[in-house]
């Protein structure tokens, strides 16, 4: 059964393309996408050895060795892609993702991102970088998790883009939006008053509050 994120990942993925899956973990990404899409080739990497002999077991049970190759990599060090490939980078914390693309932002034209931690601080960088959202998902398994879609482009971003999203922003997201309201009152709670960072949640609090009373509180 495959989970509410890696499948919320795969459907972001369009048909006839190839995708390098940096830290493919046991392969369960590429295997999906390419059985719903026969089209879809995938190069699933990894930096540990143990995990891609796994990623080979679930491939081979599929009977994709055929559109599924696998490379033991470290990020996307000695990776051959093409410009238009997908680079799909998920399941890690955002200082990582972002060593793993610095190099090669320039060689790239579309990323697929879920970050376990510090999405905000992706959505500043990529846009520094000179990519621009074009699909953000919310999506609850176990925890939320923000997954977000890049192509190569400009864009301007405020700053509750980049910390909320600028399509989450304008979504139906409601559960997620109050689950938000919560989070930032309890870490503001967590920190003294002096401090600059309280004020920071709080405001985010309060900005989210707004959102939720102009869409749902009427």
């Amino acid at each position: 059964m495959i989970s509410p994120r890696i499948k919320a990942i795969g459907d972001m993925i369009p048909g006839n393309t190839h995708i390098i899956d940096v830290g493919c973990d046991h392969a369960l990404l590429d295997v999906y996408v390419v059985k719903k899409n026969q089209n879809v080739t995938a190069l699933a990497t990894d930096i540990s050895a143990n995990a891609l002999e796994q990623a080979k077991k679930n491939i081979k049970e599929n009977a994709l060795e055929d559109k599924i190759k696998t490379q033991v990599a470290d990020g996307l060090k000695h990776v051959k892609f093409k410009k238009n490939d997908y680079i799909v980078v998920s399941g890690m914390g955002a200082n990582t993702i972002v060593d793993i693309l610095g190099k090669y932002a320039k060689k790239i034209d579309h990323v697929i991102i879920q970050a376990n931690r510090g999405v905000d601080g992706i959505r500043m960088v990529m846009n520094n970088y000179g990519f621009k959202i074009v699909d953000e998902k919310v999506v609850y398994d176990k925890r939320y998790y923000i997954i977000i879609k890049y192509e190569k482009g400009k864009e301007k971003l405020n700053l509750i883009d980049f910390w909320l999203g600028p399509i989450i922003k304008n979504s139906s997201y409601e559960t997620y939006f109050k689950y938000l309201v919560k989070y930032y009152e309890n870490l503001a709670d967590t920190i003294p008053d002096y401090e600059y960072q309280k004020k920071l949640y709080l405001k985010r609090a309060s900005e989210l509050k707004t959102i939720i009373e102009k869409k749902w509180d009427r």
